[in-house]
């Protein structure tokens, strides 16, 4: 069984994700890197929040970040990150019934 801090590391990065958007961009990001932009354009959603989420979602340790020039590129810190989403969205995919 984990630890206590295992547990709370978990909890605190589960948190993080658990917003669409940011489910959304993890989904694109685990087929490479990306840019905010190409991020932003692809999800549709304002380069602000795209960034913001990023941001959080790199802090949290769940994505890294590499500068080129002017870009910041993002990409999963680890390939379990993008498997566990897979996990989570393919485990709630059909169940009826769950509230928004």
């Amino acid at each position: 069984m984990a630890d206590k801090d295992a547990l709370a590391a978990t909890a605190a990065a589960l948190r993080v994700l658990a917003h669409p958007d940011r489910l959304q961009l993890v989904m694109i990001i685990r087929q490479g890197r990306f840019c905010v932009g190409d991020l932003a354009d692809t999800c549709g959603i304002r380069a602000s929040a795209t960034s913001e989420h990023l941001r959080l979602m790199e802090t949290s340790g769940l994505l890294k970040k590499e500068r080129e020039g002017q870009k910041i590129y993002y990409s999963a810190s680890h390939p379990l990150i993008t498997g566990a989403v897979d996990v989570i969205l393919s485990s709630f995919e059909g169940i009826t019934g769950l509230r928004q």
